[in-house]
């Protein structure tokens, strides 16, 4: 029985002196914490076994440089493989999400042809308060227009209103127009080019310079087509330039050397009766270019969110389709650029719905806190809205989180930033936002033993090093203790049972 109790206080002894695993380091001395919870583990509705990219970008420029927010976006949701048959560059952009859906060299520098009359009816409507002032039309006017180019017959001294030549400009592509404007309104043609440059430059396009009034005969002028939906976003939040991109038909009265006239729009996906065939009920404004040097190119707005909440509001550019004719040279087979929209507006509608990915409120992840009495809950403080390919479903989506500062440590107060996370569709990033402290984490009641998780801050290292010494050392003192405690108590109890065997036994042979 001596040999079994030293054999038992021995082992009791060897266990005392074993580092408990939570307390362990690796050889690194960093924590080891088993069994830790999974800080980025999916809900059951999201992609479980995909992975997102992994970035080096700060939050706010993953979504951007890796993914589809905003204009900016390098990595389109519908990514950037060539979908149109002749365009040289394509953008299909969604509004109210700020989602780039599809580009295709959206940053090849193309030349802008007539879609720079977009600018030029913009500067002016910006600098002339009183759209009814009266411009007289320079002497000489059609000297200065290139050969060739698309004009309204406007004659030397003849007097027309500033709206009357927008119409004109916009309607019409009228070169003669942009000129008389042009004067009108800087003196010169070239003191305008500046004016035009300098308002581009205010809207964030950075590859784009003009050098003519009216995108006319002149190679030395250029855009992209990133540009030129910056150009047709700043122009349709104007008013009076949102009027003139979806006006149709307009008349002009009668001029001091001209009869009354009316003008249908040259954008046939507005414009029903010269070739309906074009005509897309979403459009609500437009401006389309052609001439045989730039081809054909067209940008507009389309907007079907009215219709459903799942609608898309769009800006769309086609830059150098080519246009094919007829053998006679001048009959029109395919204009290009109207063909290759259309497409591209189908595509569009067909394939893709806005959906809300990020609710305020919303409750995302939970995360272990170092010392805390619980865990925190992180929830969203912003509703984000997307846009999704029409069949994809929450599970087809990648959710990437990222605690602050690799680790949570308590104190924590309601509202504290916790996290940020990252939602992805398949490699493009679709938006980012923070996770706040859904409720307060208070520090965990002082028990005489402190655990520090694999989370805890390199600067606390001594602190856990000084806890687990004191711990290790009272497993020693207080196991064997304990096991002696325990192993006294049984053989007390056995002697006393073997005393009240013999009291028995001596009765019995009385």
């Amino acid at each position: 029985m001596k040999n079994l109790l030293c054999l038992l206080l021995a082992l009791a002894l060897t266990v005392g002196c074993l580092p408990l695993s939570t307390f362990g380091e690796d050889t690194n001395g960093s924590p080891i914490v088993d069994d830790a919870p999974a800080l980025t583990e999916p809900e059951p509705d999201l992609a479980e076994d995909a992975q997102a990219p992994q970035t080096d970008f700060a939050f706010g420029s993953v979504s951007i440089f890796n993914g589809c927010r905003t204009l900016d976006g390098q990595v389109p949701l519908a990514g950037s493989d060539r979908k149109l048959e002749s365009a040289q560059s394509a953008i299909v952009y969604e509004r109210n999400t700020k989602t780039l859906v599809y580009a295709y060299n959206p940053d090849m520098k193309l030349a802008p042809g007539s879609l720079s009359k977009i600018i030029t009816a913009l500067v002016v409507v910006e600098r002339v308060p009183d759209l009814d002032a009266v411009v007289t039309v320079g002497a000489g006017i059609a000297s200065r227009i290139p050969g060739g180019a698309t004009s309204a017959k406007l004659k030397s001294e003849e007097q027309m209103s500033v709206r009357d030549l927008l119409h004109l400009l916009i309607l019409q592509n009228a070169a003669d127009a942009a000129v008389a404007l042009a004067e009108y309104v800087a003196g010169t043609r070239s003191a305008f080019v500046d004016l035009m440059n300098q308002r581009v430059k205010q809207i964030g396009c950075i590859n784009t310079s003009f050098t003519d009034v009216h995108g006319v005969g002149s190679g030395n002028q250029y855009t992209t087509a990133r540009d030129m939906i910056r150009i047709m976003m700043e122009a349709t939040e104007n008013p009076i330039m949102f009027e003139l991109l979806s006006t149709q038909k307009y008349t002009v009265e009668a001029t001091n050397l001209s009869d009354k006239r009316t003008f249908a729009s040259l954008n046939y996906l507005m414009e029903t009766t010269i070739v309906p065939k074009y005509n897309y009920k979403q459009v609500t404004s437009g401006f389309a270019s052609y001439s045989a040097n730039t081809g054909a190119s067209v940008v507009c707005t389309a907007d079907s969110s009215t219709e459903t909440k799942q609608g898309l509001n769009l800006v769309c550019v086609v830059m150098g389709a080519t246009r094919q004719f007829a053998e006679n040279g001048w009959t029109v087979n395919n204009y290009g650029n109207f063909d290759e929209m259309v497409a591209l507006l189908e595509y569009a509608y067909k394939n893709f719905k806005v959906n809300r990915v990020i609710y305020e409120g919303m409750t995302m992840e939970e995360f272990p806190v170092s010392g805390g009495s619980n865990d925190a809950v992180g929830v969203a403080d912003v509703n984000i809205d997307s846009v999704l390919p029409a069949k994809a479903q929450m599970k087809n989506l990648i959710r990437n989180v990222s605690v602050v500062n690799g680790g949570l440590t308590a104190p924590l107060k309601k509202g504290d930033l916790i996290a940020t996370i990252e939602l992805w569709y398949q490699n493009s990033c679709m938006m980012e936002a923070q996770l706040l402290c859904q409720e307060d984490v208070r520090a965990a009641a002082d028990s005489g033993l402190t655990v520090y998780s694999a989370l805890a801050p390199k600067e606390e290292g001594e602190r856990s090093g000084i806890s687990k010494a004191v711990t290790i050392i009272c497993a020693v003192i207080l196991v064997p203790v304990l096991s002696y405690l325990v192993i006294n108590s049984y053989l007390r109890s056995r002697y006393r049972a073997r005393r009240r065997r013999r009291r028995q036994a001596r009765r019995r042979s009385r």
